[in-house]
């Protein structure tokens, strides 16, 4: 049985063993680096890694470069710098109790790691590189528990995490210098230049750099892969469950001082003006701004009130995805141009909405004996997510409550509780994440040259990221990362499960699958390896094939076709026709374009 190793840093740094010399150098522009050594096994085989951990890639966003534009670091000090530990996780706010979170309250925090082989690369040009964009909502997480050991090892790449700024420190958007917005974006692009400069001396090649992430990471990927600026900076993208095609999540500017004014009357501020409630919030250290968080936590229904997410700042976003789908279907902007440059792998899990339990329910306890009636999915849970799907933002309309519930109920047993559990299940994950993710895939795919790839994944994995009833069987949200990083992760992290962990064999089995078929992508282009095989045939815009991964994996078609017709075509034509409104939600004219200078129309 293979061991799982969790040990953040390596063995071989025990007193009197290791001689001054056993340790990896790397010279860079910015100094020497210091890093150390790892060993891990996979299936009965050993790797040994060379890992730099915590390297600050930006200066600490402090004092006047709060909500600022990250400003990159020109020199480490100390030279040599110790790249031996992780470097702080981003002062976040705790939505679903990740133990994490409530000891995360420092704002310096932009660092990486780089996760890189002892094997020769595969090119004379060194190591194709993956860089690995968290989860988590734009509100916690880090680079540091997603171990890139294994990943790099199997498939001999060079995999990069980082940190970038997280919730009100990410994305508070005042329109002006003061707050910018989306300073967790430009972290993230920071990052990406810092790959693109320094990781030839780790032995990379920046010209074969893979942006890949999960959930907020897939929609971040997803927004810096529609940001041109970032031509150069990398040639693929692995988007693994999300899209920034998500309704209502990239805001307009106002949206984002909301919940700013409201942190600030938790602060007991006045906030009469813009001018008050920034200068509330500026005042306000991490640990008061999480107490305020709490606060309103307490009440679920106020949930919305409190997140920040990215805006239309005129410059990264000039216009909203969900405006760029519409607009490339008549002549593609510059932005869609770009995406379609590059190669992509979009992926959807197959209990999605699982990850959403929690705001139905709140206690892990009754995860398994989740009973909803018919009366809880037609009365609360439709009704809270028409505002997202709705031109008019409607709360209430019979007319489309009548037809969600109909196309949601299960009619072989319409009254059996989990049942309806089950469809509220996939009711969230198509409102969120599966109609965006292949809405996203199509986009892309109608380019000429455009290398697509689409997987779904519905292994029942015995241990799961995120609290997970018995009765979802399908791949819960997150369920995927575990494979993907070879299991190498700090699980105790994610869910709660206490010391090493071993997967069945089935599972390792699916891990050097999904691995292998990961890192050819960073290498070629294309999962399928340099032969270019078709075990995973390419998505096409006639015939839509992706791949499905679980126990054995199969090739399918038209994944989900049926829930974007509903959703893209039939709920926004039912709607114009109840309500005589002439804007579909997904050709928005208002509040969905800036200008550089901030003007939105």
């Amino acid at each position: 049985m293979v061991q799982v190793c969790f040990v953040f840093v390596t063995c071989f740094f025990l007193a009197g063993i290791v001689s001054s010399v056993d340790f990896p150098r790397v010279s860079t522009k910015l100094g020497d680096i210091n890093g150390v050594y790892s060993t891990v096994s996979f299936k009965n085989r050993e790797f040994k890694v060379k890992r730099f951990l915590g390297i600050p890639y930006a200066m600490p966003p402090v004092g006047k470069l709060r909500f600022k534009k990250p400003e990159p670091v020109e020199i480490l000090s100390p030279n040599p710098f110790p790249a031996d530990t992780f470097g702080s996780p981003c002062a976040q706010v705790d939505m679903f109790g990740q133990k994490i979170a409530e000891n995360s309250l420092t704002e310096d925090c932009l660092f990486l790691n780089v996760y890189a082989p002892h094997q020769d690369p595969d090119k004379v040009t060194g190591h194709a590189v993956m860089v690995f964009i968290h989860g988590g909502g734009f509100s916690l997480g880090t680079g540091n528990t997603y171990i890139g050991d294994r990943l790099a090892s199997v498939g001999n790449v060079i995999v990069v995490t980082i940190n970038y700024r997280l919730w009100i420190w990410g994305f508070l958007d005042f329109n002006d210098e003061r707050a910018p917005g989306n300073m967790g974006l430009w972290d993230q692009q920071m990052a990406l230049k810092w790959v693109n400069k320094y990781i030839e001396s780790f032995g990379g090649d920046k010209d074969r750099v893979t942006i890949f992430g999960q959930s907020a990471g897939a929609i971040s990927v997803g927004l810096q892969a529609l940001y041109p600026k970032n031509k150069g900076l990398f040639q693929n993208v692995i988007a693994e469950s999300g899209s920034p095609t998500v309704m209502s999540l990239v805001k307009n500017i106002n949206e984002n001082i909301q919940p700013a004014a409201y942190l600030a009357q938790l602060l007991n501020c006045r906030t009469e003006n813009n001018e008050q409630v920034f200068e509330c919030i500026q005042k306000s250290d991490s640990e008061s701004l999480f107490k305020a968080f709490k606060i309103a936590l307490a009440d679920p229904r106020l949930f919305w009130n409190i997140m920040f997410t990215p805006t239309i700042d005129g410059e990264f976003l000039k216009s909203s995805p969900v405006k760029l789908v519409e607009q490339a279907k008549t002549d593609a902007p510059a932005e869609v141009e770009f995406f379609r440059s590059l190669s992509f792998i979009n992926g959807l899990n197959g209990d999605e909405g699982g990850m959403w339990i929690q705001m139905i329910d709140g206690t892990k306890e009754s995860y398994e004996d989740l009973k909803l009636s018919q009366e809880d999915l037609d009365d609360n849970i439709i009704p809270s997510i028409l505002p997202l799907v709705t031109a008019s933002r409607v709360k209430d309309s019979n007319v489309l409550k009548s037809l969600i519930s109909s196309k949601y109920k299960d009619w072989k047993t319409p009254y059996e509780p989990k049942n309806i559990a089950k469809q509220a299940v996939k009711l969230l994950g198509d409102i969120y994440f599966t109609v965006p993710g292949i809405e996203i895939g199509r986009l892309h795919v109608n380019g000429p040259n455009s290398g697509s790839y689409l997987y779904r994944f519905t292994a029942g994995v015995e241990r799961h990221p995120i609290p997970t009833p018995s009765w979802m069987d399908l791949g819960n949200h997150a369920d995927e990362i575990g494979p993907v990083f070879g299991y190498h992760l700090d699980f105790d992290w994610f869910g709660g499960i206490k010391g090493e962990y071993s997967p069945p064999e089935w599972e390792w089995n699916l891990s050097e699958r999904m691995m292998t078929f990961w890192t050819n992508f960073a290498k070629y282009s294309n999962p399928n390896g340099q032969d270019g095989s078709n075990s995973w045939p390419k998505y096409t815009i006639d015939r839509e094939h992706y791949l499905n991964f679980d126990r054995r994996d199969h090739v399918g078609q038209y994944l989900h076709a049926d829930e974007v017709d509903f959703w893209r075509k039939i709920v926004p034509m039912v709607e114009e026709q109840c309500h005589d409104d002439k804007l579909s939600a997904f050709s928005r004219k208002s509040s969905d374009t800036c200008d550089a200078e901030g003007g939105c129309n």
